[in-house]
């Protein structure tokens, strides 16, 4: 359990179970109806409990807001009162020896139709946390990119000062480029995007050759920040054209 009101949630529950339990053996004949009434009100009952749980999940959340801030909370409240009811009328109709056929059958159709709700409205709960997280994820990826650029300023500093400021400037104007763009990314631009991650890839190891003197032209790394851009302008201009 995450925090009290769980605690607490979880000890009603298994409190009042106890207490109609012992009410209910103690007041009605153990017959087939009692016991598929039984069982089915139990069903409910555990139904509203693991809908509470989830609800009071993440912590912060009290039962003085349930179950306004949860649209799923009323499907559960609803299925076990009306479970309730059918249980009493169920019991008055078993006394006249009607089939425990149509009373099972009427139960499952009761408990299909609240769980293909509560399924739905689930589904419709995590559509809409859905592009939020995905929104983030896509920001978080293109910011990624501008991190890289950033770590590759950062070798600039040991290169010679024969071309230290030429690959500064360059990798300055590269990063701008980057960290001016549009943060969200989207589909239609996901093998450019590949492309850029690709190339700054490629320019880190060719400056990693020019900062320990391995090389010391380094008119290739600046060539290929050229074509970074190029490719980060398209992808700005993609993104623009789609929204």
């Amino acid at each position: 359990m995450k925090n009290k009101a769980q605690w607490i949630t979880t000890m009603v529950f298994f409190l009042v179970v106890v207490v109609v339990s012992l009410v209910a053996f103690w007041l009605l004949k153990e017959t087939a109806y009692f016991w598929i009434t039984y069982l089915f009100t139990l069903l409910a009952g555990s139904v509203l409990f693991v809908v509470l749980l989830y609800y009071l999940n993440d912590g912060k959340r009290t039962m003085r807001e349930f179950p306004a801030n949860a649209p799923y909370a009323y499907i559960a409240l609803q299925y076990g009162a009306i479970e309730i009811g059918m249980a009493a009328v169920f019991c008055v109709i078993g006394i006249t020896g009607l089939s425990t056929a149509y009373f099972i059958c009427a139960e499952i159709l009761l408990a299909l139709v609240y769980g293909v709700r509560m399924v739905a409205a689930f589904g419709a709960k995590q559509a809409v946390l859905h592009p939020e997280r995905a929104a983030k994820i896509k920001t978080a990826n293109w910011q990624m990119v501008a991190a890289d650029v950033q770590a590759m300023q950062g070798k600039a500093g040991a290169m010679p000062s024969g071309i230290r400021t030429e690959i500064e400037k360059a990798l300055q104007k590269l990063y701008d480029a980057v960290r001016y763009s549009d943060p969200m990314s989207e589909e239609s631009v996901a093998v450019i995007e590949r492309q850029i991650r690709e190339k700054i890839a490629s320019v880190g190891l060719k400056l990693e050759r020019l900062a320990t003197g391995e090389d010391a032209d380094a008119s290739a790394a600046l060539a290929e920040m050229d074509a970074i851009e190029r490719f980060v302008e398209e992808r700005n201009n993609r993104i623009k054209i789609n929204k």
